[in-house]
This record gives C-alpha cells, sequence and structure tokens, in this order.
C-alpha cells in the first residue's frame, strides 16, 4: 500500500510540475514576423536598441554595458532575450506592466520577439549596409519633461550614520 502511495505521489508531483512548466511557455510566446534565419544585429536588432535601450546601454550610460554595436551586444544575446521575454528589461519600477504610463519604456511584443528570434538563431551580425542611422543624440539630465521640478532654497545637510536603508535617531 505506500509503494502505490508512493508511486501516485511521484505522478502527481511530475503532472504539476509539467503542467505548471507547459503553461509557463505558452504565456511567453515568441513569434518572429519573418523568417527567423533573416534576423540580423545590422538589419533588425540595432534599431530596437537604438530606440529602447541605449539610453542607458552605452558608453557613460547607467547599465553596466553598452549595446551599441555588434561586438557589445554580441556575448550579451541569450541575456537580451531571457531579460526582455521575462519582461526585466526595459526595467520599469513605477508600476505594474499591465498599467500605462506616459513615459513607460517597453519594447512590443513583436520586439521582443525579433530578439529573441536573433539570440536563437545565432545571433548574427549581417550586412553592414543594412545598419541604421540614427540621429539620436544622448544629453545628460532629464530624458523627458518633467511636470515640475522642486528646488529647495536652503542647503539641508543629511546624517552621514546611515546603516541601511534607516537612519538612526539622534
Amino acid at each position: 500500500m505506500r509503494i502505490q502511495n508512493r508511486h501516485a505521489a511521484i505522478v502527481l508531483l511530475l503532472t504539476a510540475t509539467l503542467t505548471g512548466t507547459f503553461s509557463t511557455m505558452k504565456s511567453t510566446p515568441v513569434f518572429a514576423t519573418k523568417d527567423d534565419a533573416s534576423i540580423t544585429f545590422n538589419k533588425d536588432v540595432l534599431r530596437i536598441l537604438q530606440e529602447n535601450c541605449l539610453e542607458c546601454h552605452r558608453p557613460g550610460g547607467i547599465a553596466p554595458m553598452s549595446l551599441m554595436t555588434y561586438a557589445n551586444a554580441r556575448p550579451w544575446a541569450k541575456a537580451i532575450k531571457t531579460a526582455v521575454m521575462n519582461r526585466q528589461m526595459p526595467p520599469w519600477f513605477a508600476g505594474s506592466h499591465d498599467a500605462e504610463f506616459r513615459n513607460a519604456p517597453k519594447l512590443t511584443q513583436e520586439d521582443r520577439s525579433v530578439l529573441a528570434a536573433w539570440a536563437d538563431s545565432g545571433a548574427r551580425e549581417g550586412d553592414f549596409a543594412d545598419t541604421p542611422v540614427s540621429s539620436r543624440e544622448w544629453v545628460e539630465g532629464w530624458r523627458i519633461q518633467p511636470d515640475v521640478v522642486v528646488s529647495m532654497t536652503a542647503a539641508h545637510p543629511v546624517a552621514a550614520d546611515v546603516q541601511g536603508d534607516l537612519v538612526q535617531p539622534r
């Protein structure tokens, strides 16, 4: 009787695991709009990076690596796919990805699919002649026009005895 219960429990756990795995796979579909083998960095990927990623992923940006060139981006192809398919990139901490915010950074499902297909099909560079021209200039300071900027009239010193996220009372 114990052996039958143990086998039933194992079958139940395997079934639950496989069901969860397949339902997760269904929730992140990849639909590349063209033949995956024809997707290249210069023709397809760089445009997406220019429009959505290079604000941070450039020399002097806040991201840990530049994605401005094929040589920079190629080693990160699989990580790029994982980050965009899991919606970790582009980052957005102001709310859920379902809410609509005017300046929220986001990729379309088509862009996510192209990045994933590029990584899955060997992350090819493609013809340099296909490289899109970017007229975007990177400026320091605000990326958007804020609704209001509040300035202090006098300096306000902050105590240096900070531990973790909490300021210790004096």
